[in-house]
């Protein structure tokens, strides 16, 4: 996993590896949290197997993780 574009409330996600099963089912998990303003995903390509998952926040406590 690697983030890109982090600025606190807003990081993306590379997840390599993945399809729509875990980025489908992380989405839905992640969208109960009331904190959190948007998630999604997207395949960048069908012959690539890695996901971009991005997760915006409404406010503290961000949504990078502290480690």
């Amino acid at each position: 996993i690697q983030a890109d574009g982090t600025d606190g409330n807003c990081v993306t996600f590379v997840l390599h590896d993945e399809d729509h099963t875990l980025g489908n089912s992380l989405r839905y998990m992640v969208m109960k949290n009331p904190d959190v303003e948007f998630c999604g995903y997207c395949i960048t390509h069908p012959s690539e197997s890695k996901i971009n998952f991005r997760i915006q926040t409404r406010g503290e406590p961000g949504a990078v993780p502290p480690w």
